[in-house]
């Protein structure tokens, strides 16, 4: 019996194609069986980013949030200034 078309199928979710956006997969032709095979390359993963700081309003309406802001801006980071920034943020 021959088989006209190819049925072989490969799922994924949307997170795999997310982390693994650079997957490659390589048909090989059928042989002596019904399926091909196939070959999954995996690229690259892509780093998580964090996400960005976000300010909300209602935070500066609390009593306490000058001193929650000198507080953290007081103590002591080592590191370049742009790393001492972005770690006061976090």
């Amino acid at each position: 019996m021959t088989i006209l078309e190819k049925l072989d199928w490969v799922f994924g979710s949307s997170i795999w194609i997310t982390t693994w956006s650079a997957t490659c997969l390589e048909f090989f032709p059928r042989e002596h069986l019904d399926h091909s095979v196939v070959v999954e390359q995996f690229g690259a993963s892509i780093p998580k980013v964090r996400n960005s700081f976000k300010f909300l309003n209602f935070w500066a309406d609390r009593d306490d949030f000058l001193g929650i802001v000198e507080d953290v801006w007081c103590n002591p980071i080592e590191g370049t200034p742009m790393y001492r920034f972005t770690r006061r943020l976090s």
